[in-house]
């Protein structure tokens, strides 16, 4: 058996349904709407890691049929990521043995002050639970599989929360309101990416549906379709014939030269749909917020007028050759804050459209 990622539940702090029996948007005639509190699982066949003990983690744990944990990660210390930690010790008492707990510093400091009776040893009841240090790379061998955790700092609303990745493949953000621009090139070229999307409208400590699809995450063309011909760096320039800064990435189809269809990477509004013959040829810009700017050039033909929302996967053009280019390609650019940066490190999917 392959390392397997497995989420426990995926609802708000309060769950769906609320007490009351409210759905809020979720549609109650769906069962995936039944959401236990965020908990996560990482499995090999006899090996457990567990993200978080939300309040939900027992029927969690006793639903997957999970009767041992080797240690347990915390994304942070709100009650609906720590307050299931009593039923860790269940696994202590059939192992016989503490349970290693990882957090970083504040919640560290939170649960040895809400559950000290974990931690350390009383007069009758021994201490079930060993906390230990965060830090950046965890790596653990289960029946010679190997298990990496990375770790790394997001904001969620006043405080820090921790994002996680596991083998490189899989990355786990459960509640977050900002990702820091440094650690967004972890986030590149994985297979699995869950992150917080907590409603419609904005919200103070968690992404909304917008600022998910904000983020450019997709590649522009289809890569059944579609090869890179140029990455983002120095390059011999095929016109000028000279080295200067690449400032993003070129696709070139690898068949139907004509009919190649460009793609909006991230929601957002058109900032520029224009013609420039001496440069970029038929070029459009997309606005995605937080200072977020993608750049489409040298199409045959534009799809999208100035001021026009759009959103990800939306076809706006058509590749071409227009402008200062010498085949059929597409020139693609992410900006950040008006500087040209890796497209690399915002391509989230492994797969094409």
């Amino acid at each position: 058996m392959s390392v397997k990622f497995t989420l426990l539940g995926c609802g708000s702090s309060m769950g769906i349904p609320r007490i009351d029996g409210s759905f809020g948007n979720c549609d109650p005639k769906n069962k995936k709407n039944l959401r236990s509190r965020c908990s996560a699982l990482i499995s090999t066949k006899n090996n457990n890691i567990i993200i978080d003990t939300s309040p939900d983690v027992r029927s969690q744990l006793i639903k997957n049929k999970i009767n041992n944990i080797e240690c347990v990660f915390y994304t942070h210390h709100h009650a609906d990521q720590t307050h299931g930690i009593n039923e860790l010790r269940y696994f202590y008492i059939k192992r016989n043995k503490q349970i290693p707990v990882y957090a970083d510093k504040q919640t560290k400091k939170y649960l040895i002050k809400s559950f000290k009776y974990c931690f350390k040893n009383g007069k009758d009841y021994p201490a079930t639970l060993k906390l230990n240090n965060l830090k950046k790379k965890h790596i653990f061998n289960f029946e010679q599989k190997k298990i990496q955790i990375e770790s790394f700092k997001v904001k969620h609303g006043l405080i820090n929360s921790v994002g996680y990745i596991i083998n490189k493949k899989c990355a786990y953000i459960s509640d977050v309101s900002h990702v820091f621009k440094k650690d967004l090139i972890k986030l590149s070229n994985l297979n699995y990416f869950v992150i917080d999307c907590l409603r419609y409208k904005k919200h103070p400590s968690h992404f909304n549906l917008d600022d998910v699809l904000s983020i450019p995450a997709i590649h522009p063309v289809s890569m059944n379709d579609c090869k890179v011909t140029s990455k983002y760096g120095k390059r011999l320039h095929p016109t000028l014939k000279k080295y200067h800064m690449h400032a993003g990435q070129d696709f070139a189809p690898i068949s139907n030269f004509w009919d190649t269809e460009i793609y909006a990477t991230a929601n957002g509004k058109i900032k520029k749909s224009v013609y420039l013959p001496d440069t970029y040829g038929h070029y459009i810009e997309i606005d995605h917020g937080n200072g977020l700017v993608t750049a489409y050039a040298h199409l045959r033909v534009r799809n999208v007028r100035k001021g026009q929302k759009v959103k990800r996967g939306q076809k706006i053009g058509i590749m071409g050759s227009t402008g200062m280019s010498t085949s059929v390609h597409l020139h693609y650019e992410v900006k950040k804050n008006g500087k040209a940066v890796n497209p690399d490190q915002y391509f989230f999917d492994q797969k094409s459209l």
